[in-house]
């Protein structure tokens, strides 16, 4: 009489099922009598504790099966726990068969979380994953990213990884403003996926510009409104020949590694272009001026000065400030005034 024991999934992490063969005798016996099964958790002194195997609330040592019953299964194990099986048949004579006990541990959840650099993270940067995961019993991990911009589109990234696991993760420039959302599964494909979602903000860069009065025009000014209290020129009008005084201040990034590395002006549709110093070096602040021999001739209107910032991450941002043209230097002195 004997009985051959196979395990069908019991590497699961909460359940396991057990086949086993048909009854068979090779000596003449009085027929299958009973088949019992039996199950225990093994401790880790050597010593067994029963558990529920019918579901029926309370912990027995074996429960009886049908003669014709071929596997048998059994829920609510502990994950990473040691287990014993086996089953036992008997004949009508009372006669035992052979068995001998299979001892298994049930799988154990993979671990999963990551984290990125640079942080902040600013519009235009190359973010670079880093995945942290692990699994007790060495299986091959499916690790899958989703990457969410502000405005819905999705990106996704998977990865095979076998034990020691790489830190391997996606590199993606995120150009967006806003907030992300960065999704990474991780599946042993036996146990319930691990899900770790986090959002990433991705910060503004931008610039900010004016174009001012000379000291010494700014003062011609405020005497020109004071003479002329009903035909005052604002702060944004010039006369035709000022020398324009720029400056701008970029985005404080803090301690990130974007730095604004350079600001330009231009005139436009004048052809000058000139660039600002950082001042004082290392701040936000670039400082300029701007003036030409011809700019007494420049016709009265309205002119565009373009301010652009050049970030190390490779993202320009501009800015237009507008001014007004209004009359020339000459029509309020008959002396070469300083610029």
């Amino acid at each position: 009489m004997s009985n051959r024991l196979e395990t069908a999934g019991f590497n699961k992490p909460t359940a396991v099922t057990v086949s086993f063969n048909a009854f068979s005798d090779a000596d003449p016996s009085s027929g299958h009598a009973t088949r019992i099964f039996y199950l225990q958790k093994v401790n880790e002194d050597g010593s067994v504790t029963n558990i529920d195997l019918n579901k029926d609330g309370s912990a027995e040592y074996s429960v009886p099966l049908a003669l014709t019953k071929h596997s048998y299964r059994v829920e609510g194990l502990i994950s990473g726990q040691k287990y014993r099986v086996t089953v036992l048949d008997y004949d009508v004579a009372g006669n035992e068969g052979h068995y001998a006990y299979i001892h298994f541990v049930t799988n154990r959840p993979p671990t999963g979380d990551f984290d990125w650099s640079p942080k902040p993270v600013y519009e235009g940067d190359m973010v670079q994953f880093k995945t942290d995961v692990n699994d007790e019993d060495g299986n091959i991990l499916v690790v899958t990213y989703e990457l969410t911009s502000p405005s819905g589109v999705k990106k996704n990234y998977s990865y095979n990884m076998n034990k020691p696991y790489p830190v391997n993760g996606p590199s993606i420039r995120m150009s967006e403003v806003g907030n992300w959302i960065a999704k990474m599964v991780v599946s042993d494909e036996i146990a319930e996926p691990i899900t770790v979602t986090k959002v990433i903000q991705v910060r503004p860069l931008g610039i900010t510009g004016w174009v001012s009065h000379t000291t010494k025009w700014e003062e011609n000014r405020l005497e020109f409104n004071k003479a002329n209290p009903t035909a005052t020129r604002p702060s944004d009008m010039f006369w035709a020949g000022e020398e324009f005084v720029l400056s701008a201040n970029v985005t404080d990034t803090g301690s990130s590694l974007v730095k604004a590395d350079k600001v330009t002006v231009g005139l436009v549709g004048q052809g000058i272009t000139i660039d600002l110093s950082n001042s004082p070096s290392g701040s936000i602040i670039f400082k300029g001026s701007m003036w030409r021999k011809n700019f007494n001739s420049l016709p009265d209107g309205y002119y565009n000065f373009l301010f652009t910032s050049y970030y190390s991450n490779g993202v320009e941002k501009t800015t237009t400030v507008k001014v007004q043209i209004k009359d020339s230097i000459w029509d309020i002195t008959k002396t070469h005034l300083t610029h």
